[in-house]
């Protein structure tokens, strides 16, 4: 299942890239805003404008039945290119079940920057695939929207 997602944002391209890569923004739009129940970023390097980074998250488990909580925690293992201002990733969980990819592009604009996000989630559970991919997908879109308020109330308080 594809999705595609376009934003327009109040802030330069390089605000929003400082939020993103900032723990603490990171940690209180997912578990503060989002009720996952963990987030913590375990590696983040820059080396000539590329940051390689890999975030530890697990959503919450209300609603998933319990035979697929196993599913639930990930890595998202991701490469931003300041220079194209992208940022590209993939999942990694447990289980090969489940896959997600995507590219997130964030460029200027008259008055802020416009975020453009393509991912693509894949699960291969007998019976179950399309169902959690949609899940996953509504879950997705409903979190990258959510992030619009956050990142604005995010800058006003910065």
């Amino acid at each position: 299942m594809n999705l595609s997602l376009r934003h327009v944002l109040p802030c330069s391209p390089a605000d929003y890239w400082r939020c993103v890569l900032d723990e603490d923004y990171g940690r209180t739009l997912f578990v503060g805003i989002l009720g996952f129940a963990r987030y913590e970023i375990r590696s983040q390097v820059e080396r000539n404008g590329i940051v390689g980074r890999i975030i530890d998250a697990e959503p919450r488990r209300e609603g998933v039945p319990s035979m697929l909580h196993k599913l639930l925690p990930y890595a998202e293992v991701g490469t931003l290119t300041r220079a194209r201002g992208e940022y590209v990733w993939h999942t990694e969980h447990n289980t090969d079940t489940s896959r997600t990819f995507g590219r997130m592009r964030v460029t200027a604009c008259p008055g802020g920057c416009v975020r453009e996000v393509e991912m693509s989630v894949h699960v291969a559970v007998p019976f179950l695939g399309g169902m959690l991919e949609s899940r996953i997908a509504d879950d997705a879109k409903r979190a990258w929207d959510a992030s619009v308020a956050f990142t604005q109330q995010w800058l006003r308080a910065a």
